[in-house]
C-alpha cells in the first residue's frame, strides 16, 4: 500500500479510490527486481531523507535479526 501525503498535485481534494493501486502498479512495473513497495514524497529533499531513514531502519532490523 502506498503512503499518501498532504500535497497531491493535480488530484484536487480527494484522490480516486484506486489511486494507491495506480501508483503501486506504475512504479513497480519499472522498479528494480526485489522492490515491492512504493512511498511517494513531496519533493526531492523529502525523498533523499526518506531513503536514508528507510535504509537505516532496514539496517537496524537486519542487525537485530528482524528481517
Amino acid at each position: 500500500m502506498s503512503t499518501f501525503i498532504a500535497t497531491r498535485t493535480g488530484l484536487g481534494i480527494n484522490p480516486p479510490k484506486e489511486y494507491g493501486d495506480i501508483i503501486q502498479k506504475a512504479f513497480l512495473d519499472v522498479a528494480p527486481k526485489g522492490m515491492n513497495k512504493v512511498n511517494t514524497m513531496m519533493c526531492g529533499s523529502c525523498s533523499v531523507e526518506g531513503a536514508f531513514k528507510f535504509s537505516f531502519i532496514s539496517y537496524a532490523k537486519k542487525k537485530r535479526g528482524d528481517l
